[in-house]
């Protein structure tokens, strides 16, 4: 009778250290992946001469910060135009930017730390036809996923 429940007790331990070991495991694959956020970090409109349309742009300098253990790439950056709160699907692309493994200039986040991206765009693409209610940036990673910054209003933006 003593022998059942020492067998018993052994058989409860051994679930709760297998318990445990598989909790670590998904602790330890989750900690693994990639997490990366997406912030706007500086804008401006630095404005050229006044005769050449081109030469006024809006500057948007994006930090990426990845709190993750894995290196991950970005494969395309969006500017997103959302015309209205209620509804976001009245929303237009103004600029994407794609990036090739094999181009120079592609970005590259590092584990446990950050970079930074700097994305111009004309000042007539915001000004011309109805101004939106907010701008968001959209992020693909090259893990598949996507990233979005935070909105930021029209009146965050100097120009507009």
């Amino acid at each position: 009778m003593e022998a059942d429940w020492w067998a018993r007790g052994m058989a409860c331990g051994a679930l709760a250290v297998g318990f445990v070991n598989g909790g670590i495991s998904l602790a330890t694959f989750f900690r693994r992946r990639s997490r990366v956020k997406v912030q706007v970090f500086r804008t401006g409109v630095p404005t050229g001469a006044e005769d050449d349309l081109h030469a006024s742009e809006y500057q948007f300098v994006l930090r990426f910060t990845n709190r993750g253990s894995a290196p991950v790439g970005v494969e395309r950056i969006e500017l997103w135009a959302h015309l209205s709160r209620l509804w976001p699907e009245d929303s237009q692309l103004l600029k994407g930017v794609r990036f090739r493994d094999e181009d120079p200039n592609s970005i590259t986040v590092p584990a446990h730390n950050g970079t930074k991206y700097t994305m111009s765009l004309p000042e007539h693409a915001l000004v011309g036809g109805e101004v939106p209610a907010y701008l968001r940036f959209q992020v693909l990673l090259s893990d598949g996923r996507t990233v979005q910054s935070n909105r930021h209003r029209k009146k965050d933006i100097p120009g507009l």
